[in-house]
């Protein structure tokens, strides 16, 4: 059976989120709800201790299905302060560690 294109793409983002230690301050807790026959989305509590379900479709990431985003980190720069106050410094950090990686390689 194959895969939902949803379940697909909240489970990239689980996986970044938990995965990656620059992400991993951005989201206190992250989880797929996938439970038939209702619509999986992801269950996220954000910086601000706040729950949200959020859905994704091919129209776009959404809380409300009146207001949709291109990606799921535009949608997090919308619902979380948090969030958007520290995603820049997260890609900072990512950087940092490509640069480290890529000086370590050339020496």
């Amino acid at each position: 059976m194959l895969e939902s294109f949803q379940k697909i793409e909240y489970k990239e983002i689980i996986c970044n989120y938990t995965k990656y230690d620059y992400l991993k301050p951005l989201i206190k807790k992250i989880e797929l709800i996938d439970n038939i026959p209702t619509t999986p989305y992801l269950k996220i509590m954000w910086i601000e201790q706040i729950f949200e379900n959020v859905f994704v479709d091919d129209e776009g990431w959404y809380v409300d299905e009146n207001m949709k985003y291109p990606t799921f980190e535009s949608l997090a720069m919308q619902r979380s302060k948090g969030f958007f106050n520290n995603w820049g410094e997260a890609l900072n950090k990512r950087i940092l560690q490509l640069d480290n990686q890529e000086n370590d390689y050339n020496n």
